[in-house]
């Protein structure tokens, strides 16, 4: 999983490692015992790809939610803000590439859904396997 921080303004509330939030529709809340709306999550670490190959990011996000993706210092996706980002990044495998994501939730109920795919790989959530925490 990557570092994940989970900030009300600019109050750090919680600091786990985790992959990023997935919504699963009948399942439970991840953090809601400790997060109210409106919060922001900062998901930060490395990922290793399986395959060398350029990657693209996909989201699907709750009516009001945000979403920025960043490799290796570049903006590679972002949805839900005023300029929507769609950019195919070059990942080799082996290689740990630096990943920080920025999410969001002005409702409460996350319905974030962080996907990835490449020419090889079929649309699929990022695997755990393949994240790593800042050291």
């Amino acid at each position: 999983g990557l570092t994940a921080r989970y900030y009300r303004g600019t109050k750090l509330v919680l600091e786990t490692t985790e992959p990023p939030i997935y919504f699963e529709p009948f399942g439970w809340e991840p953090h809601a015992e400790k997060l109210a709306p409106h919060y922001k999550a900062e998901w930060s670490g490395f990922v290793q790809p399986p395959v060398s190959d350029r990657f693209q990011f996909r989201s699907l996000l709750g009516a009001n939610e945000q979403l920025a993706v960043w490799i290796d210092g570049k903006i590679v996706h972002a949805a839900g803000l005023s300029k929507s980002v769609n950019e195919e990044v070059s990942l080799i495998a082996g290689h740990r590439h630096r990943i920080r994501i920025e999410y969001i939730n002005p409702d409460g109920r996350a319905e974030l859904k962080l996907l990835w795919s490449s020419r090889i790989v079929d649309p699929v959530k990022v695997p755990k396997e393949v994240l790593y925490p800042e050291p």
